[in-house]
């Protein structure tokens, strides 16, 4: 009997890491029913590798996975509607009156974020978190009386050595 675990349940290594650089990813949105400034960030809870002894043979290269939590914000420079307290559930999100707007959307900045894990080389992970398609419900709004938006989004991630020039921003 192998002790390797079949594939999809390697135990992955957790990788500590520090933040180096983020910043928001920002969109202006000017549509009747949103108008304003839209932020998008994707900030990583963890960042994994796979452990070399668990990947394939023809696999020369050092895996990594990042799992990354989405954060969204929106300041609101159009109309105000009723504040409601209620989150829009996912069966809600389904049937709910909503209409795509994305193509109201201008992004503005769409920067790269850095991650430092400490190491032999020291390696630099670089995210970069897009907006896909800008949602707004036609007749709902926040407990703030602002638009409810739902936003698609996507952040990618590579993968280098850092360079020694910027070894002395790491504590």
């Amino acid at each position: 009997m192998s002790n390797v675990p079949p594939l999809g349940f390697t135990k992955m290594k957790d990788l500590e890491f520090q933040i180096q650089k983020t910043s928001w990813s920002l969109y202006e949105i000017d549509h009747p029913l949103a108008k304003g400034v839209l932020r998008v960030i994707g900030l990583p809870s963890n960042i994994f590798e796979r452990p070399s002894n668990t990947a394939p043979a023809a696999v020369s290269q050092r895996q990594f996975a990042i799992s990354a939590q989405g954060m969204v914000g929106f300041t609101n420079y159009g109309a105000k509607g009723p504040c409601d307290q209620r989150v829009i559930s996912q069966f809600e999100y389904n049937i709910a009156p909503k209409e795509d707007i994305t193509s109201s959307i201008t992004p503005r900045d769409e920067p790269f974020n850095e991650f430092v894990v400490g190491g032999s080389p020291p390696l630099l992970f670089r995210t970069r978190t897009i907006l896909m398609k800008l949602e707004v419900f036609t007749s709902r709004y926040t407990a703030c009386g602002d638009p409810y938006l739902w936003v698609t989004h996507n952040t990618v991630f590579s993968v280098s050595d850092l360079k020694r020039a910027t070894l002395s921003l790491i504590p």
